[in-house]
């Protein structure tokens, strides 16, 4: 089983601005750790700040997932949710959810459908809310895109300063759509999103939300990281919509590619791939073994055992669509790992396997 696990804190100065409060500047600290397997996730993220004027937020979200076997092409998968969000003289807004989604297609491309049930705690109130969600994701090359809809019923309420205040006896209808884009190769990683808001059939201009996201890695383990944006109201944790931009410096165990290494000859089992008439050709060379298996999103994750074809070559001929595609190996049934020759990113599970581009 492929496990992987990554911690990432980040220390950084931000620019907020939030209806009817002063914008001024803030310190940001975060930290994340993620646990992957090819079937579950699990992430908690905690994001604190304190603004100049002695105001403090905080925020804490854990996720986890787990997804059943996969059938043809179709996999269900369900997530459970646990928030929490609380700022200076005023009360906690806390959340739980549980959503189950029906996925289809590949880590290539494809789309999910399904639902969400939860509740949102303010002020000693519980708020039931209601989802239905519908996205899709597709690749070519180097770059990944994405679409969203979110329908949301809920009687949460925010005022003008944008802070939960108030519960409505009525449900109101909002539907969210997003788009994202994202490139993740190498030492530079850059994403965008943007996305409107509707209310009971009608959608407001100044609804609207946009992002930007950017990491240059200076070293294997230290980036430098830019993010601007605009966010609208958390309608499910109770967060307020805020403006920002941020600079900071992001730390993580596992390392990544990065603009600084020290230049040396590559050592470990070297992964190519070529065209064989209407197949591809995938072998694994400088490494010798008795056994070395290979796993990727073209065998729906999992094992293959290749064959020998020399003295630290193995072999497999499979039908492989072209573009990029995520891989690990395994050499004498030990752990998962990328081949040294390739690109290292991040799985939508959150965990590290190697990039190939197959022709």
């Amino acid at each position: 089983m492929l496990a992987q696990w990554q911690a990432t804190g980040e220390l950084g100065r931000s620019y907020i601005e939030q209806p009817e409060l002063p914008s001024q500047g803030a310190t940001t600290a975060g930290l994340t750790l993620d646990f992957v397997t090819p079937w579950s996730f699990v992430r908690s993220t905690a994001l604190g700040a304190e603004t100049s004027d002695g105001r403090q937020t905080g925020q804490w979200l854990t996720q986890a997932s787990v997804a059943s076997p996969a059938w043809k092409s179709w996999m269900l998968q369900g997530t459970g949710a646990f928030s929490a969000f609380g700022q200076t003289s005023l009360s906690a807004t806390t959340s739980r959810d549980l959503l189950i989604r029906a996925r289809n297609g590949s880590l290539a491309r494809g789309f999910a459908l399904g639902g969400a049930v939860g509740t949102t705690i303010h002020n000693e109130t519980a708020i039931p809310n209601h989802r239905a969600i519908a996205d899709g994701w597709f690749s070519f090359k180097m770059e990944q895109f994405t679409a969203d809809a979110t329908l949301t019923r809920t009687r949460s309420v925010f005022g003008g300063s944008s802070i939960l205040v108030d519960i409505s006896r009525e449900n109101a209808n909002y539907l969210d759509l997003g788009a994202g884009w994202s490139h993740d190769v190498g030492a530079w990683s850059i994403s965008a999103g943007a996305g409107m808001r509707g209310r009971n059939g009608t959608f407001d201009p100044h609804d609207r939300w946009q992002s930007v996201n950017g990491t240059v890695w200076l070293a294997s383990h230290v980036g430098v990281t830019l993010d601007v944006g605009r966010t609208l109201e958390d309608l499910t944790r109770g967060v307020p919509r805020t403006r920002y931009l941020s600079v900071g410096l992001r730390a993580v165990v596992q390392p990544h590619i990065a603009i600084v290494r020290h230049e040396r000859r590559i050592e470990g089992p070297r992964i190519t791939v070529a065209r064989a008439g209407d197949a591809r050709r995938i072998e694994i060379s400088n490494v010798s073994a008795a056994r070395v298996e290979l796993m990727a999103d073209f065998t729906d994750w999992s094992p293959v055992e290749l064959v020998a074809a020399g003295t630290n070559s193995w072999r497999l001929e499979r039908a492989i669509p072209p573009g990029p595609h995520r891989v690990a190996i395994r050499v004498e049934g030990g752990d998962w790992i990328v081949p040294a020759n390739l690109p290292r990113v991040d799985d939508e599970f959150g965990g590290t396997v190697g990039l190939i581009t197959v022709p």
